[in-house]
């Protein structure tokens, strides 16, 4: 008679060999090396076969996904650590998002280096879409305790800085040779500083006038 395995166990095996896989994955581009990325070497150092990966993630591009959403969720946890007031906090947010492009083993910059920008949209659960929200959750709080004035949608407001970032991002990490790291930074900090001055209360909006002149001063050298 044919044993028939529970369900649980036959999934928690999937997802233990799945786990494995996008582990070896991580390894395998933790230089920010994504041409190191191979189904083949992937096989190897996960200890499965080649179909395998394919049945339990797919191919080559999903499996960036799948490096690229566990980000998110290492992400997600340092942004929830940030500690600064609300508008502040929109400013860290988008600090920290430069810091991981900038990086010198950046994963965004060899995605981008080998044509595959698109995989770095492909997900909801990416790095991305994280700093989106954790911006939007920012937005709602300043609006709430009034350091900002009330806007019929935080949204439109984390969409519209969301992208002059994305637009950068692509930018930066296409740029040969790299851009000194203050440059982003200050980019980013005057594009926080432009969105949020349209909807500052006066008590916010001489900080805001600052940080923007400080931003453009940075920029002008």
């Amino acid at each position: 008679m044919l044993k028939v395995v529970p369900t649980t166990i036959r999934e928690r095996g999937m997802n233990e060999r799945r786990e494995r896989i996008v582990d070896a994955a991580a390894n395998l581009v933790s230089k920010g090396d994504v041409s190191a990325l191979t189904m083949r070497a992937l096989s190897d150092v996960a200890g499965v076969s080649v179909p395998t990966v394919y049945n339990l993630i797919g191919g080559r591009d999903d499996v960036l996904v799948a490096i690229w959403e566990r980000a998110g969720e290492a992400i997600e946890s340092e942004l929830a650590a940030l500690s600064g007031e609300p508008i502040e906090r929109c400013f860290q947010i988008a600090d920290h998002c430069i810091a991981r492009v900038t990086a010198p083993t950046s994963l965004i910059r060899s995605i981008y280096a080998e044509g595959l920008g698109p995989v770095l949209f492909a997900s909801d659960a990416g790095p991305l879409r994280r700093y989106g929200m954790a911006t939007g959750l920012a937005i709602l709080e300043a609006t709430e305790c009034g350091d900002l004035e009330p806007v019929t949608s935080a949204q439109l407001l984390v969409e519209s800085l969301m992208s002059q970032l994305i637009v950068r991002i692509a930018q930066w990490v296409s740029a040969d040779p790299p851009p000194d790291p203050a440059y982003p930074r200050a980019e980013a900090a005057h594009a926080v500083a432009l969105t949020l001055i349209a909807v500052s209360t006066e008590q916010t909006r001489p900080d805001l006038l600052h940080r923007l002149n400080t931003a453009r001063t940075t920029l002008s050298h």
